[in-house]
C-alpha cells in the first residue's frame, strides 16, 4: 500500500527532532514501513528519506520556524501573521502536488494541523485520515461545528480527552489510538544514581509546559534540575527563564541525545498550564525508567499511572480531576509529589521504573499504534 503523508512544515521531519508533530511522523513512518507500506513525505527539504520506503517530496526548502527566526532579525514589528500566511503558501503547493499524484495512493495522512487539506478535500475522491495532533479548540478541528464533513475524511484523535469533547465530529468518522513510540534503541536506565529532576520541553509562552514553574518547584524542594528545551522564542527565554536559573538549574538549549537526557534522572516534572493533547515526552521519559510528576491536565492523567509510574497532582482546588495519592494541589502538591519520590525506599523506586518501561511497552509503543492504524485503513476503505 502507498500513502501519502503530508507533514507539518513548521521544522523538518526526521530523527533527532524536538517536537512532537514531527516526531510523531518519524515514529509512525519508520514502525510503518517494516511492512508492506511505502511513503511519499510531503515535508521540509532535508526531512527523512529512505530509498525504495520513503520518497521525499519537499514542499518547502526552509521550515516556517527558520523564516520565522529571519523575519524576526530582519523586522522588530514582526507579527505571527505573516508566519501563518506562509503556512498556507506551503500547504497550498502540498494541494497542488497530492491533486497531482492523487491515483498513486490509497489514502493520504494529514498531519499538518492545518485546516487547508482537509477542508478542500471534496477535491478529492480518496480517504483523508487527519492526525488530531493539537487542542480540539484549534481551528482546524473545531471549524467542523460549522462546515460539513466529507464522507471520505476521517479523524484520529491522540486521547480520550481530546475524542470525547470533539463532540461535533460524527462517530462514524472518528478514530481515537494512542501515540507511540520505538523502543528498540532505548533501552531501561539501570543506573543506581538517579540524583536529579529533569524537564523536557519547548519554551513557548503559547504552548505552556511549565518551564517557570519547574524552576520554582526544584528551587522549593533544593534538588538538582536538568532542563533541555528547543526554545520557540528567544525573547521569552532571555527576559522570562534565564533571569531565574541559579547553578543547581542547568539548562540545555541544544540537541542533546535522549540516552543523555534521561541518564541518572529521578523523576520527569511536567508542571504543564494548558490542556495538552498527548505529551510524547512522558512515554520517552516512562521508557527509560523514569518515573512521572504531573499536573492533571489534558491527556496526562491517560499516560501517567498514579502512584504507579508516577504521581498526577490536581492544579488547584477549584479544578480536581482525579482522586489522586497526592491531596494537596497547585504548586504545593507537586513538591509534596517530588519530596515522595525522593524519600521511596530504593526497593520500590525501583519497582515503579520498572513499571513505567513495562507501561510504555503495553500501551505506547509504534508498533501497537501502527497495528491500531491498520485497522482504520481496513475500516475507511472498506467505506470509499
Amino acid at each position: 500500500m502507498k500513502i501519502a503523508l503530508a507533514s507539518s512544515l513548521s521544522k523538518i521531519t526526521n530523527t533527532g527532532i524536538a517536537s512532537g508533530q514531527e516526531a510523531w511522523a518519524v515514529n509512525f513512518i519508520l514502525e510503518s514501513i517494516k511492512k508492506d507500506y511505502v511513503f511519499d513525505l510531503f515535508a521540509v527539504k532535508s526531512s527523512l528519506s529512505i530509498p525504495d520506503k520513503v520518497n521525499l517530496i519537499s514542499v518547502v526548502g526552509e521550515s516556517t520556524f527558520e523564516k520565522k527566526n529571519q523575519l524576526i532579525k530582519k523586522n522588530d514589528e514582526f507579527i505571527d501573521e505573516d508566519i501563518r500566511r506562509i503556512s498556507f503558501i506551503g500547504f497550498a503547493r502540498t494541494m497542488a502536488l497530492l491533486k497531482e499524484k492523487e491515483k498513486d495512493y490509497s489514502l493520504v495522512i494529514d498531519s499538518t494541523g492545518n485546516a487547508l487539506i482537509s477542508m478542500n478535500w471534496d477535491m478529492f475522491n480518496i480517504p483523508l485520515l487527519i492526525i488530531a495532533h493539537l487542542p480540539i479548540e484549534n481551528r482546524y478541528l473545531s471549524l467542523y461545528k460549522y462546515f460539513p464533513i466529507q464522507k471520505n475524511t476521517f479523524f484520529v484523535f491522540i486521547s480520550k480527552y481530546q475524542y470525547e469533547r470533539a463532540n461535533w465530529i460524527p462517530e462514524q468518522n472518528k478514530f481515537l489510538v494512542y501515540n507511540g513510540i520505538l523502543l528498540e534503541d532505548i533501552k531501561l536506565n539501570v543506573s543506581d544514581n538517579q540524583n536529579d529532576l529533569v524537564w523536557v520541553g519547548r519554551i513557548d509562552p503559547s504552548m505552556k509546559k511549565g518551564a517557570k514553574e519547574a524552576i520554582e518547584i526544584a528551587k522549593k524542594v533544593n534538588k538538582s534540575l536538568k532542563m533541555y528545551t528547543f526554545v520557540e522564542n528567544e525573547k521569552y527565554f532571555s527576559e522570562q527563564i534565564r533571569p531565574i536559573l541559579n547553578e543547581k538549574i542547568i539548562i540545555h538549549t541544544n540537541f542533546t541525545p535522549k540516552d543523555e537526557i534521561y541518564k541518572d534522572k529521578k523523576a520527569f516534572i511536567y508542571p504543564l498550564l494548558w490542556e495538552e493533547p498527548f505529551g510524547l515526552v512522558l512515554i520517552e521519559a516512562m521508557a527509560y525508567g523514569i518515573p512521572i510528576i504531573t499536573f492533571a491536565r489534558g491527556a496526562t492523567p491517560e499516560i501517567v499511572k498514579d502512584g504507579i509510574t508516577g504521581f498526577v497532582v490536581n492544579y488547584s482546588d477549584q479544578d480536581i480531576r482525579g482522586n489522586w495519592i497526592i491531596k494537596k494541589t497547585g504548586i504545593e502538591g507537586f513538591c509534596e509529589a517530588v519530596e515522595k519520590i525522593y524519600s521511596m525506599p530504593e526497593r520500590e523506586y525501583q519497582a515503579m521504573r520498572l513499571a513505567c518501561r513495562k507501561h510504555v511497552e503495553k500501551k505506547f509503543t509504534a508498533k501497537k499504534m501502527v497495528e491500531d492504524y491498520e485497522k482504520i485503513y481496513s475500516k475507511i476503505l472498506s467505506k470509499i
